[in-house]
């Protein structure tokens, strides 16, 4: 963490650490991008995990100890607490470069960044820890118990990673910036309501997942929709099909030569070559959006039916996969009970 500071403190300095921000452009006070990211989202994917497996089990499941929860319960309160609070802090750095920036309440205006080939130092930790976290996330549903939904957990993480990935290498970093939002708002709540939930506060745990399918709904079903309506729209009505080059975005192609295969692969290798926005580019990024929204319905499908017996019992169970995790573990307990 120290060197993701002075990274900033210093920016003009030399790289020290995997964890300094690499490109730095005196000249603007901007970053730029290219190979020397993946050492930094390599170092944070392994600090997160790091994190992760520490913090879990020896400060939050011990907590979770000490508050009389079993030994299940506690490792499942830990890890949903260090999740919670990476995706609460996340979630305010996020909401705090959107609000400061000049697309916030306006969707149209994210087009004008477009094809940028920097960005800002706060914007770029966020795009490129966010890359790493979802990395780490790919380590943490392997290791452990798998649940339910695995497959789908590891759809969407994988998904995840390759669309920011893909929009932060062809300069489209509000965008990342808009989705992770978006997605992040819901699982603050999400997390805490199991945390509640684990420690059978209903009260609280019934407020709690009450305003986590409030914001389920307005953010991955209302806005993140509306977002997806604009980028569809807005290519190319609001930024024409084309190559781009420049620190600022600047169009200087236009012809039959932007649309081909190599042309648009040219961004992985070389972070100077041009950025071409084409149909079929657009088609791909499409895409990947609705099938990101697909896995929210299907997650939404789940929430209803949780939502209905919260209704039935006057208290929300376990949200998601939990609840059939724990249904067998107290399954395989009394089975054994009645073998002895």
């Amino acid at each position: 963490m120290k060197g993701i500071l002075l990274g900033y403190s210093c920016p003009s300095s030399a790289s020290i650490t995997s964890f300094d921000l690499p490109y730095y452009d005196s000249n603007t006070g901007n970053y730029g991008r290219g190979w020397k990211d993946i050492y930094f989202i390599t170092a944070t994917t392994i600090l997160l995990t790091t994190m992760w497996s520490v913090s879990v089990k020896y400060v939050f499941e011990p907590i979770g100890r000490r508050m009389g929860l079993g030994k299940h319960k506690a490792k499942r309160f830990g890890e949903q607490t260090w999740l919670g609070m990476y995706c609460l802090s996340m979630w305010t750095l996020g909401m705090y470069i959107w609000t400061q920036s000049e697309h916030w309440m306006d969707g149209w205006a994210f087009f004008a960044t477009f094809m940028s080939k920097q960005l800002d130092g706060k914007l770029k930790f966020y795009i490129l820890t966010s890359l790493a976290f979802w990395l780490s996330q790919i380590i943490v549903v392997n290791v452990e118990k798998k649940r339910s939904d695995y497959a789908l957990y590891m759809a969407h993480h994988v998904l995840t990673v390759v669309l920011f990935w893909i929009n932060y290498v062809y300069g489209m970093h509000d965008a990342i910036l808009v989705v992770s939002n978006l997605m992040e708002a819901a699982d603050v709540f999400l997390c805490s309501t199991k945390i509640l939930q684990y420690l059978n506060w209903k009260t609280s745990g019934n407020v709690s997942f009450a305003t986590f399918v409030v914001v389920w709904i307005v953010s991955r079903h209302v806005i993140f929709v509306r977002f997806c309506w604009i980028f569809i729209r807005g290519i190319p009505a609001e930024m024409p099909y084309g190559c781009y080059s420049g620190v600022i975005r600047q169009l200087n192609e236009t012809g039959n030569d932007c649309h081909s295969w190599g042309r648009l692969a040219g961004p992985f290798w070389d972070a100077q070559a041009p950025v071409c926005m084409t149909p079929v580019f657009k088609s791909i990024i499409v895409v990947f959006l609705l099938l990101l929204e697909l896995m929210c319905v299907a997650w939404s499908v789940e929430i209803v039916q949780v939502t209905m017996r919260a209704v039935r019992k006057g208290y929300s169970e376990d949200v998601r996969s939990d609840t059939e995790e724990d249904a067998y573990r107290e399954a395989e307990k009394k089975a054994k009970v009645n073998q002895q």
